[in-house]
């Protein structure tokens, strides 16, 4: 199953008109089917749980979701959480108002329209969505994302992704 990060009518990426420059606020999603599967070893530090509004920063990065949506604030569940991209890692706001900041890479995400690329999806098959974001593009389709497993012990997502490629 893919869900829509915000609940919006789905739109492929090649007829999207929005950019990572333009589409701050824009919450349309892409679904993607997704292959050959493998793991990514290298070491991921730990999370941050911070707020990241409160950190400084010189990009302000994109937000997508339900941003101070308190309907769903205790709602342990990721397809609830509002999301923040920055090009070096991405936050979510976890149930109860909590962060998890997660370094990555996403430059190159940035450069072309993360905000409409990423999506919820469960990887692992085990009826919890996990966060799909894109790492990788060509010619201006995604052609890999990280998958980033949510974890419904410990309620956060695991820091080290699991990287697919999509398929065309």
């Amino acid at each position: 199953w893919i869900l829509p990060c915000c609940g919006c009518t789905a739109e492929p990426a090649s007829s999207s008109e929005h950019t990572a420059e333009t589409a701050g606020t824009t919450t349309v999603t892409t679904a993607v089917t997704v292959t050959e599967q493998t793991t990514l070893t290298s070491e991921m530090p730990e999370t941050d749980e911070s707020d990241p509004d409160e950190q400084e920063t010189e990009n302000t990065g994109l937000f997508q979701g339900g941003i101070g949506d308190e309907r769903n604030a205790a709602t342990p569940l990721p397809e609830f959480f509002a999301y923040r991209f920055q090009p070096d890692s991405f936050s979510a706001r976890l149930a109860g108002g909590n962060y998890q900041t997660i370094p990555y890479d996403l430059s190159e995400a940035f450069q072309h329209t993360i905000d409409t690329d990423y999506y919820l999806a469960d990887y692992d098959s085990d009826g919890d969505y996990d966060l799909y974001l894109p790492i990788k593009y060509e010619e201006n389709k995604v052609s890999r994302y990280a998958v980033f497993c949510w974890d419904s012990v410990s309620e956060k997502f695991q820091t080290e992704p699991v990287i697919v490629d999509a398929v065309a």
